[in-house]
């Protein structure tokens, strides 16, 4: 049983994170008419910006909200700089730059994180309920 609580927990997660990235990408699609190919991009600054702000201070809280603030000024950055500027022109130019941005953020990211896959320790905790191990997430 435990298992499959843990489990059930692992696909909650799994699939919040997909349900974020697919409402992200609507959300831009629907606003300023562009498919965000960057969109990844941005998650995955947010995710080692979260994981460098987790491993400097140790609190979970604060790399969330370190991670929301830098996706945010990403986000805007991007709107602003690269696709303000070419709404005039034909939908592919935007997607085209859209393209050039998440290409250049992963070079950038591979360049600084290195090529291995980045680790912290884990935020969660056990605790005990009616003689059973449970870890909380």
């Amino acid at each position: 049983m435990q298992l499959f609580i843990e489990q059930l927990l692992n696909g909650a997660t799994t699939g919040s994170i997909y349900a974020m990235v697919a409402l992200g990408l609507a959300l831009v699609h629907g606003i300023i008419r562009i498919l965000h190919v960057a969109h990844a991009a941005v998650y995955t600054i947010g995710a080692y910006v979260g994981l460098l702000f987790f491993n400097l201070t140790g609190s979970l809280l604060l790399a969330v909200l370190g991670s929301m603030a830098v996706c945010s000024l990403v986000g805007v950055s991007i709107e602003r700089f690269a696709y303000f500027p070419l709404l005039k022109y034909p939908p592919f130019v935007p997607l085209i730059a859209s393209i050039a941005i998440l290409l250049s953020v992963e070079e950038l990211c591979r360049l600084i994180a290195g090529d291995g896959r980045a680790s912290s320790s884990s935020p969660t905790s056990t605790a005990t309920t009616s003689g059973r191990s449970l870890r909380s997430f």
